[in-house]
């Protein structure tokens, strides 16, 4: 089907220019710039196909945005966004029929959604005019402060993650200690708690096993470098499941996370270079806002990035965890005295989550995330090491 003929789906007044999307993301790749009326007033739209390879529940996924975007118009609503940026949002075009998805021909599930005007985004925070970047990352602060406060507008006990086995830390470290164990088989894989629920299992299953040849991850983990890595993720593991631990003892709150809040899913003003939204709510899940926190600290406090193979130039940038967290607190949200004061350990779970994704994913060959054509071999061995060594640097700083 044609880009305007799935648009003929959508409760469009016009439909006007569409051409392929230029800046597409890692996951959702087929997108359409469109030129459009909505409900009488001009404007510019993006259709988006939904990967159903990554994401096979779509449904869920919009019921986690809509959550989302309500929670948020009631946090901005009540005050709690920052006063001197004032914040928009996107919003999802219904079908004709009164839904927010429609399926194609072949079935695929296509999205349409309002583009943020004058709005742009930054891969990295050296992309940020170096003017503005100090503020930025106290934008971001405050936008997490942002996302902390929604938990009192959204209610999570019925929603279900659009990504079964996503910020599982639990479910991480028993895939790291499977693919120790060299399992190949489901039934040697029980032992470390490969899920039994049908859903889990077909989502996360595989991750519990081999997926090269034993000897190539016999080599990998003789590696001394992993060796050791291996070693201090193991004897840190209740610090990983600090969120999770908290849930279970009732000392934290559920509360929806958007799930992936690294620095390009922001939208910065053009005029104010300011923040004024937040996108890409395909992660949004019950869990508690301090892992978006924790995870925005491992993004924007490791300058060198997760890509750079000396370790030497791996450093945690401390003024950015300060710039994070001056933002945060100047935003003055009413928050439970325990989870502000789980901050720092948060930060430190979340980088070491994601080393133990790495490092289980380099040791079964690289199944999860997979090597592009022109991407070296031992890619995710270096991003494995580069989240242990912000790690390292991370607890002698902050902890």
């Amino acid at each position: 089907m044609t880009p305007r003929s799935l648009l003929e789906a959508f409760a469009l007044d016009f439909v006007g220019d569409v051409r392929p999307m230029r800046d597409l993301g890692n996951i959702n790749t087929d997108a359409f710039d469109v030129v459009g009326r909505w409900r009488g007033e001009s404007g510019e739209f993006i259709l988006q196909r939904l990967n159903t390879d990554v994401f096979p529940y779509p449904d869920r996924v919009m019921a986690g945005a809509v959550l989302w975007l309500k929670a948020q118009d009631a946090a901005i609503r009540a005050g709690l966004a920052p006063r001197d940026a004032p914040w928009t949002r996107f919003e999802f075009v219904p079908t004709w029929t009164g839904g927010l998805l429609h399926r194609d021909d072949d079935g695929r599930a296509w999205r349409l959604m309002t583009r943020v005007p004058d709005a742009v985004a930054y891969k990295h925070l050296l992309a940020v005019p170096e003017d503005r970047r100090r503020e930025s990352v106290r934008d971001v602060g405050r936008a997490i402060a942002l996302f902390a406060s929604m938990g009192r507008f959204a209610d999570v006990s019925t929603m279900r993650p659009s990504l079964p086995g996503y910020r599982d830390g639990v479910g991480y470290f028993a895939q790291l200690r499977s693919v120790l164990a060299e399992s190949v088989t489901e039934e040697e894989a029980r032992a470390h708690r490969v899920p039994i629920a049908e859903e889990l299992r077909a989502a996360t299953g595989s991750l519990y096993l081999l997926g090269c040849p034993l000897e190539e991850t016999r080599r990998r983990r003789r590696d001394p470098a992993i060796a050791k890595a291996i070693e201090d993720v193991l004897s840190d593991e209740p610090l990983a499941l600090t969120i999770r631990i908290g849930l279970d003892q009732g000392t934290l709150r559920p509360t929806p996370i958007h799930g992936d809040p690294k620095l390009e899913n922001f939208l910065f003003d053009t005029g104010t270079g300011r923040i004024k939204a937040a996108v890409d709510l395909d992660t949004v899940m019950p869990l508690n806002w301090l892992a978006d926190w924790g995870d925005a600290v491992r993004s924007l406090a490791n300058p060198a990035g997760e890509k750079e193979s000396d370790l030497r130039k791996i450093r945690f940038d401390r003024e950015a965890y300060d710039g994070l967290l001056e933002g945060f607190l100047s935003s003055s949200p009413e928050l439970p005295e325990l989870e502000v004061a789980a901050m720092p350990r948060a930060a430190l779970a979340q980088i070491l989550e994601q080393c133990v994704r790495f490092l289980a994913d380099y040791l079964r060959g690289d199944t999860y995330y997979r090597l592009g054509l022109t991407d070296p071999p031992d890619l995710n061995r270096t991003r494995a090491l580069v989240q242990w060594r912000l790690f390292v640097e991370a607890k002698r700083v902050i902890a």
